[in-house]
This record gives C-alpha cells, sequence and structure tokens, in this order.
C-alpha cells in the first residue's frame, strides 16, 4: 500500500450501475464516502476448554456510505422500479434493484485506489434534502453482498 495520503475532490469518479443496464450513472460533486467490509464470527468452544477453539468467518457485506451534491434522479427511478426495471413511481416489485459500484480516488502523488463492489442495495432512497438558502446534498446508505475489486496501481 502506498505511502501517499489520498484526497478527496469533486473530481472524483463514482458511478452507480445496475447489473441489467450496463449503463453508469455518475454520482458527482461527492463530499465524503466510506466503505466499511465486515463478517460475522463465529466461535467454537469445546466442551472441556473456556478458550476458543476454532473461528470461522460468515455473512460478508460492505457498509456503504455516500455524501453528495450532483444529483441524477435516473439512481432513484431505477431504485423505485426494482431489480430489472426503471420507474417514475413505486413499482411494487419485490426484487431490490442491486448496483453496482465503482470508486476511483487519486493520491496526491501518482497512485489510485479503485474500490469495485457489486450486490449493492439501498434500503432508502432520498429524493430531496436540502434547506432554505443552501446548496442540497444527498446522502445514500447500503449494503454491498460482493468485493470485486480493491486495487492500487501507480502512474509512476
Amino acid at each position: 500500500m502506498s505511502n501517499e495520503a489520498y484526497h478527496l475532490h469533486d473530481f472524483q469518479t463514482l458511478t452507480l450501475d445496475t447489473d441489467d443496464t450496463d449503463t453508469a450513472t455518475p454520482v458527482a460533486g461527492i463530499r465524503g464516502v466510506t466503505v466499511t467490509p465486515n463478517i460475522s464470527l463465529d466461535e467454537l468452544y469445546t466442551a472441556d476448554d473456556t478458550e476458543v477453539e476454532e473461528l470461522k468467518q460468515r455473512e460478508f457485506k460492505a457498509d456503504v456510505e455516500i455524501e453528495y451534491a450532483k444529483f441524477s434522479p435516473e439512481i432513484v427511478k431505477e431504485w423505485l422500479g426494482g431489480a430489472g426495471a426503471s420507474a417514475t413511481q413505486w413499482a411494487g416489485n419485490s426484487d431490490p434493484q442491486e448496483f453496482a459500484f465503482e470508486f476511483v480516488i487519486d493520491s496526491e502523488g501518482t497512485d489510485q485506489l479503485t474500490v469495485e463492489l457489486g450486490r449493492l442495495v439501498f434500503e432508502e432512497m432520498p429524493i430531496f434534502d436540502g434547506s432554505n438558502d443552501d446548496f442540497a446534498e444527498w446522502g445514500l446508505s447500503g449494503t454491498a453482498y460482493a468485493l470485486h475489486n480493491l486495487e492500487e496501481t501507480s502512474e509512476a
């Protein structure tokens, strides 16, 4: 991993894409991104010892938080339609829309960090969040069930 600092700014690349459209929708004006992978652990004990004998991991997922200032209603339409559809009203589909997530961030030097997640679902989708005399900012919170790529590359 790099010894260079990564710097988040308005020109970072973050896209959300539904698996069925193959059209990446940019999320712009990035104010903050947090990706936190986590697992559940099972602790296995034996009857004759109080210390853990074995650990097993299960249920991988990654919590995703995105704060942004430039909004595309296409993401909301894809979420409203559910899996395989886009809609301007709630479609009543019981299968959630799954998004692919790609985020590329530049270091202050020549390195880039790429994160690709799949099966990202959002339980809530903000349509508008703003206050008087201020630019609107949105926040998305979701869970990804696949980590496809975590890669650091250098242009040096």
